[in-house]
């Protein structure tokens, strides 16, 4: 109590506006910034054990952690909460990070940037679910063990990770949230009040609370926010205000069954309320890129209720996996969200195997539609593949990616910049004559080599735990190896020994 009322008074006497302390619990109080920003991750924290079946209290005490309760950089500019790194459909920020390898460090990473913080917390129940590594969070019910699991996974590197989530959730009430989600109850607007929806004789209402965003109230809803907002005859979906009533009955099934036709040999999909694309391309057995892709969607994040989309046709080139074989070797093309080491562990390997067989000098650095070997023969230096058959010609439509494209045809958007002489990936337009397969170029792979004396050279971007992993050591070995004290400090051209 005293803490809280010591940080109000110093903000009260900085800023000279009153401040207001809330109490949560029997014996703890927070301050009006931090019960909104409980306020703000509750309904998605909820809603994730329903969807992915990760523990409410966890979420929000790893946000609070992860986060310095959404007041750190990455979080208050990024709207990354979780500390999660790779990209977030293809946005991604280089920041420095304190790392744990037997004691602590500083390295640059990079770290997934979001639109909101509710995208950020729906990320992070994916983000669990499609790593193996966390199935074993999946369905824990007991806070003591989901944070002692979590830090056995590998999820932060701090040895006191676990007793810091634990006592975040002890001190805040936060297993409350755990037996609103295990009951099937909606909502409230701070620890242990009542229920903020209730049903009407037309069907069910929600009331807005502070700190509430229509993307929250939808996703709580098994709804979208565009959908809520054409039954409310909302104009600005991001103007709501506390207090108000908002109808979120659901008048259609969000099921995928009975939504599906056939015509010929191509198959229809219609849209229902509550459905997103990835969603929709789990169903089917395959990719959001697919899907917009073969529908010519510019913005995969914007389907409408009754949009008819086509889910799969004989005449569809490209294939319902991310992965190919071609004889021995198998690649997989890199997606928005992915990490190397995340691919590593998909494929069984490891992303300093990954990063050899396929001359990545920084495992950092991977970008969407890149194709990896992941299994089979290295790739061989400094070969060329030509050909001398006729030119396949692609006519690009509204919607249209290079990466996208790249994909259809089993390649890469680098290879395919590189036939058509696009300096920049970013720029294609409709109608634009694209050469897809053929003569017209040849594409030279360059392997990276290494001296008798196992050297490698420093390269822009790289940082010493980039070149550790993809080199199968540690930074503490590279550091000692070659009489490194500040392992933040490399520069371009040093020579690095093994």
């Amino acid at each position: 109590m005293y803490s809280a009322k010591a940080v109000a008074l110093a903000k009260y006497k900085a800023t000279g506006q009153a401040q207001t302390i809330t109490r949560v619990a029997a014996n703890y109080y927070l301050s009006a910034a931090n019960q909104a920003f409980l306020d703000s991750i509750k309904a998605g924290a909820i809603a994730g054990w329903k969807k992915y079946g990760i523990l409410p209290s966890l979420t929000a005490a790893q946000a609070i952690l992860e986060s310095g309760w959404g007041k750190s950089s990455l979080a208050a500019n990024y709207h990354n909460l979780f500390g999660i790194k790779g990209s977030y459909n293809g946005q991604s920020v280089s920041l420095p990070t304190n790392e744990y390898y037997g004691y602590w460090t500083t390295i640059y990473d990079y770290f997934r940037v979001y639109p909101n913080n509710s995208a950020s917390v729906e990320d992070h129940g994916l983000f669990l679910t499609q790593n193996s590594r966390y199935h074993n969070l999946i369905g824990v019910t007991n806070a003591a063990t989901a944070t002692t699991l979590i830090r056995q996974d590998g999820y932060a590197t701090a040895p006191s990770y676990s007793s810091q989530l634990l006592n975040i959730i002890n001190s805040y009430g936060l297993t409350a949230w755990d037996q609103i989600a295990f009951s099937g109850g909606s909502v409230s607007t701070s620890t242990g009040s009542s229920s903020s929806s209730s049903s009407t004789a037309s069907g069910s209402t929600y009331t807005v609370q502070s700190g509430d965003t229509l993307s929250a109230i939808a996703n709580k809803y098994a709804t979208t926010a565009a959908n809520l907002a054409s039954k409310n005859n909302l104009s600005n979906p991001n103007l709501i205000y506390v207090g108000q009533v908002l109808n979120v009955a659901t008048t259609t099934s969000s099921s995928n069954t009975g939504s599906t036709t056939t015509v010929g040999n191509t198959k229809y999909y219609t849209v229902q309320s509550g459905d997103t694309l990835s969603a929709i391309a789990r169903t089917y057995n395959t990719t959001a890129a697919t899907l917009a892709s073969k529908n010519n969607l510019a913005n995969a994040n914007l389907i409408y209720v009754g949009q008819k989309l086509i889910v799969s046709s004989s005449a569809a080139t490209s294939t319902n996996t991310n992965s190919n074989s071609t004889t021995s070797s198998k690649y997989y093309t890199v997606q928005s969200g992915d990490t190397l080491s995340a691919i590593a562990r998909t494929f069984n390997t490891t992303t300093a195997s990954i990063a050899s067989k396929n001359n990545i000098s920084n495992a950092n650095l991977i970008y969407v539609g890149q194709k990896l070997l992941v299994s089979g023969s290295t790739a061989t230096a400094n070969s060329t593949a030509s050909q001398t058959s006729s030119s396949t010609y692609y006519t690009v439509k509204s919607g249209d990616t290079l990466s996208a494209i790249a994909s259809k045809y089993n390649t890469t958007a680098a290879n395919l910049a590189s036939k058509n002489s696009i300096s920049n990936a970013n720029l294609i337009y409709v109608g634009q004559k694209l050469v897809v397969g053929g003569s017209t170029a040849k594409v030279t792979t360059t392997a990276k080599t290494t001296s008798s004396s196992n050297t490698y050279t420093v390269k822009s971007g790289d940082s010493l735990y980039s070149i550790a992993a993809a080199h199968g050591t540690t930074v503490q070995a590279l550091a000692s190896k070659n009489g490194i004290s500040n392992t933040s400090l490399i520069y371009v051209g040093q020579k690095i020994s093994f």
